[in-house]
């Protein structure tokens, strides 16, 4: 039977009947045009080619990828998140934190808590008198960029034993500490409680000082690298107060 095209069949029948007879060739039966040729292959042109890759456009640009610090509440996982310390006199000391046998920490999940499920507990004593300290995060690695953030924002509550004559200095202090230097701001007046009864206090403290805020740099500080930040108390015991100073932080968050 003939197949490979009309062509070929019409010239066999009219072979047949004028009585030549003739060979035909070069028909290609296996269609090259039809086999897999190199434009039908895989080529540049169909491969991926670098206009198909991750393009710069769609990888994270840089003003999206700086850790700009956290906006939400972190006085969360407490325990493993924060820590604390304590100086030994009246004078802060900075970006050190040091325990020395009078603080603690702990999460605070019962009513004394003002935004999420936990707010951090410091306990100072018995019978402290120099300044203790919060501390976050634990880790002290947090290489935030605060550069474009306004503020810190913080709730506190605090109770001293009703022996004590009060509080030393103005407090509390907020520290920013960098990899080489620190920025310290503190309150015109002391704002922390001392009653039991005492209600929760927020507190807005401008990064660059102000509003109420002093803002006072030591050795090469920038906002655009801030490792961890620190809350410092001082209470006054006087000559005859006993017992434990309470300190509560909770609702810590940049702005």
């Amino acid at each position: 039977m003939c197949r490979p095209s009309c062509l070929v069949c019409a010239l066999a029948l009219f072979a047949a009947g004028s009585g030549c007879t003739f060979h035909v060739s070069g028909v290609d039966t296996e269609r090259p045009d039809l086999a897999a040729g190199p434009d039908l292959a895989a080529g540049p042109d169909l491969a991926a080619g670098p206009d198909l890759a991750a393009p710069p456009d769609l990888v994270a640009v840089p003003d999206l990828a700086i850790n700009a610090g956290p906006s939400a509440d972190v006085a969360e996982d407490v325990v493993n998140t924060w820590d604390v310390g304590e100086s030994v006199n009246d004078t802060v000391e900075p970006c050190n934190p040091m325990k020395r046998g009078l603080v603690s920490l702990a999460a605070e999940t019962g009513i004394a808590v003002k935004a999420g499920s936990q707010a951090v507990k410091v306990a100072y004593g018995p019978n402290g008198i120099a300044y203790f300290q919060a501390v976050y995060p634990k880790s002290r690695s947090a290489a935030w960029n605060l550069s474009s953030r306004a503020g810190l924002a913080f709730w506190t509550h605090a109770e001293l034993p009703a022996s004590f004559i009060g509080w030393d200095n103005n407090n509390p202090a907020v520290i920013l500490c960098g990899p080489s230097g620190y920025r310290r701001l503190d309150p015109a007046m002391n704002l922390l409680s001392r009653d039991t009864g005492s209600p929760w206090v927020e507190f807005m403290v401008p990064l660059a000082g102000g509003g109420g805020w002093t803002m006072s740099d030591s050795g090469t500080f920038s906002l655009s690298r801030v490792d961890w930040v620190e809350f410092h108390a001082d209470p006054a015991k006087g000559t005859t107060g006993s017992g434990t100073v309470y300190l509560w932080l909770d609702g810590v968050r940049f702005y």
